[in-house]
């Protein structure tokens, strides 16, 4: 059996594994673990896996903005550290996703009209009394007060419309020109 070597307390990647620990993402994740004796250990397997994959793909190529700190996760730099007027470009549709996921709004400069972007609505439970659509009122009702509503992906259209259910098509998938929007 092969001697693993740890890793020393000030390495980047241990410095984000503790940073990481501290964050709400990781207590629920955490808390929905089946087995909590391997719990740790599976999230640090991700963690160290997804972190070397992220530094070892860095290019200039991937992020528009190389990270202000090491061991970020490879994620761009944080709102307080990048720049107000420079977009963060060409990334590819997973990452355009997760910006989705944490809050942002992206585009691609291919799409016909000016001024068109997703967002995320996130998943929330509704209650009867917020419902000014009658049908979801009369749901919610029927469920005792309050339904659960999932997420979905918006568009602010070229006419400057809201679609709710936005679908990718095959060119926005593979696309790698997509941005994230300040």
């Amino acid at each position: 059996m092969p001697t693993e070597t740890p890793i020393p307390k000030d390495h980047p990647l241990m410095v984000a594994w503790e940073a990481y620990k501290a964050t709400p993402d990781y207590a629920n994740t955490r808390k929905w673990a089946s087995h909590d004796e391997h719990v740790d250990g599976s999230l640090w397997a991700a963690f160290s896996q997804g972190w070397f994959l992220c530094e070892n793909q860095r290019t200039e190529e991937n992020f528009s903005q190389p990270p202000t700190t090491k061991g970020n996760m490879g994620n761009p730099a944080t709102e307080s550290e990048k720049p107000a007027t420079a977009p963060i470009a060409n990334l590819n549709f997973g990452q355009a996703i997760e910006a989705l996921k944490n809050g942002r709004r992206v585009t691609r400069p291919g799409w016909n009209g000016r001024g068109m972007y997703l967002w995320l609505l996130p998943a929330t439970l509704v209650k009867a009394e917020w419902c000014k659509e009658p049908h979801l009122k009369q749901l919610a009702e029927q469920n005792g007060g309050e339904i659960r509503c999932l997420g979905s992906i918006r568009m602010l259209t070229a006419d400057k419309k809201v679609l709710t259910g936005w679908l990718a098509s095959q060119s926005d998938v593979l696309a790698e020109d997509w941005m994230i929007l300040e």
